[in-house]
C-alpha cells in the first residue's frame, strides 16, 4: 500500500476544502501525532447545527454536522477515536475514517440542514435509480452509470451517490441527492436555449451535428409555492491511517513453550542489554522509554497488551533502532516485533518477562521453570488451577461461574480472592463431574466450608445447577449473586465485598473481555473491584457505586 504522510493538524480541514481524492493515507507515529489528529476530528464534532426547530438540543451528540465513522463503526467522540485507533494499531487493520458532512450551510450566521426551492429535487437512492432504468436508452445519452461515493460503478441501489449521463458530444451531467429535479425530454444548449428534435434523424450528420450541441437538460415544471429539502449527506474524506515502520512476527514456540529454548535466552538477554538482533545484525535499541530504564509505565506502552484474533494470541515489541544496516530497516525507524502463540498462559508469560528484562535489565528470568496448569477443556483447567490455589490457600467456599460468562468470572476474580474461594467452571444446566469432585474435596478438606457462590442469572447458571448442588452435597448454603445483565451483576459483586479500606476501583467495557483478564490480576492484588459498564458509560447504579465508594 502507498504511503502519503500529511501534516496532522490541516489534514482534516485540508481534506474537506480542497475536495482531495478518496483514500489518503496518514502515517501514525506515536500518541503526540494520534492526539493531534483526534484533536482536529473532535474539533469537526463541536461543529453543531443551530436550527433547534428542527434538530434539537443545540448541545447533544445527534447534532453535530459531522459524523465519523472508524472500520463502520460510529464514533460518538474523541475518546472512542482514540481508542479505535490503538486498537487498530495493535490488531495491525487498516483503519478506514470517514468523514460524512449530515448535510448543512451557512446562512445568516446559523447552520442549518433544511433549504428551500420552487423546483423540486432528487431525495432518494430509489429515484437515481430510476433515472438510469428509465432513460438508459434515451437517443441523445451515449451512456450513462450509477457510482458509489468512491467513483467506483455500482447495481446496488443503496449504494448509489450519483447518476452520470454521458451526452452524445461527450458532455457529462451529473445528478445526485440534492439535485433539481430535469425534464429529460426537454434539451438545451451551452446557452440555456431549447433544443428541439422532433423530426429530427440524428443518425444524419446534419441531424447529430443538432444532437451534438444539447449539453444538458432542462428543469422540470416550477412549483407555485417554496417546497422544504434536507440538505443531503456526502462523505467528506475518506482517510486510511496505517502505522509506519517495519513489522516481524515470530512464533512463541521458537522461544518459549514454558520453559527457553536457546533462542529464548539469547532474546531475553539481548532485551536486557538495550540491544536487538535481526538477519544476523545488532541493532542498539533506542527507546526512548528507556532513557532512564526504570519507567514501567512507559515500557507497558510499548510492549502492549495481549489481544486474542483469529484463533491465535498476540502481543507487539515496539523498538526503535538506530543503526543502518539493513534493507528493511533504516536509522531511527520503528520496529514492530509481534509475538503469537495457541497458548494464553506462555504468551502472557513471557510477555511479563520481557517487560522484567526492559525495565530492571533482568536476565535471570531466563532460567526460571514454569508449572503448566492445564486440562482437556475449560472444566478440567479451572479444577487443575482451583487444586493449585489450595495448596498454598485455605479455602472458605467455591466461585461458581457459567462457562461462557467470561465477564461474570473475571468480574468476581476480586470478590474470590475476598471470600479466598477459588472459581471452578460449570455448564448451565449441569456441574461436569469433575468439577463436583473437586468442589466435594474442597468441602471435605477445609474446615468450615459449606457455601458455593453461583455467579450471573438463571441464562447463565439454572436452578438444574442449584438442585445438583442440594443433592450430592450434604450440606451447603448457596447463594446467587446476579444482576439484569453483566453490568448489574459486576455492581452486585462488589456490593458483596468490604471495600472500605479500597480507595480505587478498575472499570472494563462490557465486551472487554480481553481488558478485563489484563486488569484481574492487578485488581485481585489490590483487592479492588471490577466494574463492568457500557461502551457508552457507566450505568446509573455504578456512578452511584463509585460515588459512594468516594472514587
Amino acid at each position: 500500500m502507498k504511503k502519503f504522510q500529511l501534516g496532522y493538524m490541516t489534514i482534516i480541514t485540508s481534506l474537506i476544502t480542497t475536495n482531495l481524492a478518496f483514500g489518503q493515507s496518514i502515517i501514525i507515529k506515536g500518541n503526540q501525532e494520534i492526539d493531534k489528529f483526534v484533536e482536529e476530528v473532535n474539533s469537526l464534532l463541536q461543529i453543531k447545527y443551530t436550527d433547534s426547530r428542527e434538530y434539537g438540543d443545540v448541545n447533544s451528540k445527534s447534532n453535530s454536522v459531522y459524523e465519523i465513522n472508524a472500520n463502520g463503526e460510529k464514533i460518538e467522540n474523541s475518546f472512542d477515536l482514540k481508542l479505535k485507533i490503538e486498537e487498530y494499531i495493535l490488531r495491525e487493520n487498516v483503519l478506514d475514517i470517514e468523514i460524512i458532512d449530515k448535510g448543512h450551510k451557512k446562512e445568516n450566521n446559523e447552520i442549518i440542514g433544511k433549504e428551500y426551492s420552487t423546483y423540486d429535487r432528487y431525495q432518494t437512492n430509489e429515484e437515481l435509480y430510476e433515472i438510469y432504468n428509465n432513460y438508459k436508452n434515451e437517443k441523445i445519452i451515449n451512456n450513462i452509470k450509477l457510482m458509489d461515493r468512491k467513483n467506483k460503478i455500482t447495481t446496488q441501489i443503496d449504494k448509489i451517490e450519483k447518476v452520470v449521463i454521458t451526452l452524445l458530444n461527450g458532455q457529462e451531467v451529473e445528478i445526485s441527492k440534492g439535485s433539481d429535479k430535469l425534464d429529460f425530454t426537454k434539451y438545451i444548449d451551452k446557452n440555456g436555449n431549447r433544443v428541439n428534435l422532433d423530426n429530427v434523424d440524428i443518425n444524419t450528420s446534419e441531424g447529430m451535428s443538432i444532437a451534438k450541441a444539447i449539453v444538458g437538460f432542462d428543469k422540470a415544471k416550477e412549483l407555485n409555492y417554496l417546497k422544504e429539502f434536507d440538505i443531503p449527506s456526502k462523505v467528506v474524506a475518506d482517510i486510511k491511517v496505517i502505522e509506519d515502520g517495519y513489522v516481524e512476527s515470530k512464533d512463541l514456540n521458537e522461544f518459549y513453550n514454558g520453559s527457553y529454548s536457546k533462542e529464548g535466552k539469547d532474546f531475553i538477554e539481548a532485551l536486557a542489554n538495550k540491544v536487538f538482533y535481526y538477519n544476523g545484525s545488532k541493532f542498539n535499541l533506542n527507546y526512548d522509554l528507556l532513557e532512564n530504564g526504570t519507567d514501567e509505565e512507559k515500557v507497558i506502552n510499548n510492549v502492549t497488551k495481549v489481544i486474542y484474533k483469529d484463533g491465535k494470541y498476540s502481543f507487539d515489541i515496539k523498538m526503535n533502532v538506530a543503526k543502518d544496516v539493513s534493507l528493511y530497516l533504516i536509522n531511527n525507524q520503528n520496529f514492530k516485533l509481534k509475538i503469537y502463540s495457541d497458548s494464553h498462559t506462555h504468551i502472557e508469560n513471557f510477555r511479563n518477562d520481557v517487560i522484567n528484562a526492559i525495565v530492571n535489565g533482568n536476565k535471570d528470568i531466563i532460567n526460571r521453570e514454569y508449572d503448566i496448569l492445564a486440562g482437556n477443556d475449560r472444566f478440567e483447567t479451572s479444577v487443575e488451577v482451583s487444586k493449585e490455589y489450595t495448596k498454598i490457600n485455605n479455602a472458605n467456599g467455591v466461585v461458581l461461574v457459567g462457562k461462557d460468562a467470561i465477564v461474570d468470572g473475571l468480574s468476581a476474580a476480586p470478590f474470590a480472592k475476598y471470600k479466598n474461594s477459588p472459581i471452578l467452571l460449570t455448564e448451565k444446566d449441569n456441574i461436569p463431574s469433575v468439577v463436583m469432585e473437586e468442589i466435594k474435596r474442597i468441602f471435605n478438606d477445609y474446615n468450615g466450608v459449606d457455601t458455593v457462590y453461583l455467579i450471573g442469572g438463571e441464562d447463565t447458571i439454572s436452578y438444574k445447577v442449584y438442585n445438583q448442588l442440594v443433592d450430592e452435597l450434604k450440606k451447603v448454603r448457596i447463594k446467587r449473586i446476579s444482576g439484569k445483565d453483566r453490568y448489574d451483576t459486576s455492581i452486585n459483586i462488589c456490593n458483596e465485598m468490604d471495600l472500605s479500606s479500597v480507595n480505587n476501583a478498575y472499570i472494563v467495557g462490557g465486551y472487554g473481555e480481553v481488558d478485563a483478564m489484563s486488569v484481574a490480576p492487578l485488581a485481585v492484588r489490590q483487592g479492588a473491584p471490577i466494574i463492568v459498564s457500557p461502551r457508552d458509560g457507566l450505568t446509573k447504579d455504578g456512578k452511584y457505586f463509585l460515588k459512594v465508594m468516594r472514587i
